[in-house]
């Protein structure tokens, strides 16, 4: 399966997301985890799975100066 990267909005907040090329579709409103009403406001580049699950986790520390690390 492929993932798209995709711009979420929900109220006032903004979330980069990887989703399932299905549901990535400008307009569309989503159910994430137990929280509704996010919106598929821009859809950019699609990579598969794989590359997903091996690099989901690089930026995980990029902002430990912000969270006072």
């Amino acid at each position: 399966m492929r993932y798209r990267h995709c711009l979420l909005r929900k109220d006032v907040t903004q979330q980069m997301a990887w989703i399932p090329e299905p549901f990535a579709k400008v307009g569309k409103y989503l159910r994430i985890g137990e929280s509704d009403g996010w919106l598929v406001d821009a859809v950019y580049s699609a990579k598969p799975e794989e590359y997903i699950l091996k690099h989901r986790d690089d930026y995980r520390n990029a902002f430990g100066s912000i969270a006072g690390r």
